[in-house]
């Protein structure tokens, strides 16, 4: 099969996909939408502190950020990635956190991003004679396994507002 160099593509996934309705996720790939090498799943949301945080300070609150959003990654995504099929370069994964510098500005709600880049089978020359698309009409096998992956990660306590920040789709009530 020949593969031809296509424009990126991003998919939002619609929320009745999603295992969490309080946050937004989109799959997408930046080149070889047809077999793209790399893919990412991104993530976003809007955190604010649990009651009892509130009166800590940026310096606390970016630790508490961080150990709450590792402890999901490495309870719901890490090991699934070890192994999988579809993601067959686990060492080579990237993970991306975008938090604001400031977690408690006047109080609000704050924008979090977190992008995870998979490494494709269609990296692997040789494994396969086939190629998979992100997604297309005939196969949404590489798609699927991203949401499922997405869904394992925000199926999290964290992402479900049940930890040390409350989760929100959006920045307003």
């Amino acid at each position: 099969m020949k593969v031809t160099t296509r424009a990126a593509r991003e998919l939002v996934v619609p929320t009745l996909e999603l295992s969490n309705s309080n946050v937004k996720v989109k799959i997408g790939a930046t080149e070889k939408r047809d077999a793209p090498s790399t893919i990412y799943v991104q993530v976003s949301f809007w955190a604010k502190p649990q009651d009892e945080h509130l009166e800590l300070s940026n310096e606390k609150l970016h630790k508490l950020l961080e150990q709450n959003i590792t402890e999901a990654f490495n309870d719901k995504v890490k090991k699934e990635l070890d192994y999988h099929f579809y993601f067959t370069r686990p060492k080579d994964n990237i993970f991306i956190k975008n938090v604001p510098d400031n977690l408690n500005y006047n109080k609000k709600r704050n924008y979090i991003s977190l992008e995870l880049y998979l490494h494709t089978l269609n990296t692997d020359p040789g494994v396969t004679e086939d190629f998979y698309p992100l997604n297309s009409k005939k196969d949404r096998r590489l798609y699927e396994a991203a949401l499922y992956v997405a869904n394992q990660f925000i199926s999290h306590d964290f992402f479900q507002g049940n930890m040390d920040f409350q989760i929100f789709k959006t920045s307003k009530k």
